[in-house]
């Protein structure tokens, strides 16, 4: 029992000191972020630092700057009014889920003042460093 005070001791040590820092990791949900808020201020409270936050799965769709010549783009490359429709469609909602995430971001940056970084949803599953390094340059 006395190593494991003594370790215990020692790592409360140096989760407090200068050579440690802990990175808040989350996706943009707002349930997410409000728990991770509290979570941050306990760390806080403990004396903890917190370096940042990163916020995985996030969704970054690009806005369309000039709707009417692609969809003219469209009827010019024979896609169908139908087709059409649904591609609009599917992505004025994917353009609000991004909002939406930018959003949350965006008060989470102003409400910590903590720096954040933004990891975009990726199409397939990441089980390592260097599948996410590999995968991003691709």
């Amino acid at each position: 029992m006395d190593g494991f005070k003594a370790r215990a001791t020692n790592l409360q040590a140096l989760l407090r000191s200068e050579d440690a820092a802990f990175v808040l990791i989350m996706t943009p949900a707002s349930d997410v972020a409000t728990l991770a808020s509290r979570y941050a201020e306990r760390l806080k409270e403990e004396r903890i630092h917190i370096a940042g936050a990163i916020f995985n799965q996030t969704h970054q769709v690009p806005a369309v700057s000039d709707p009417e010549a692609l969809e003219r783009s469209a009827n010019a490359a024979g896609v169908a009014e139908d087709l059409w429709l649904r591609l609009k469609c599917c992505h004025d909602e994917w353009l609000e889920v991004s909002r939406r995430d930018n959003t949350i971001m965006t008060s989470w940056r102003t409400d910590t003042g903590m720096p954040l970084v933004k990891i975009p949803r990726l199409e397939h599953n990441v089980s390592s460093f260097e599948d996410l390094t590999l995968r991003r340059g691709s």
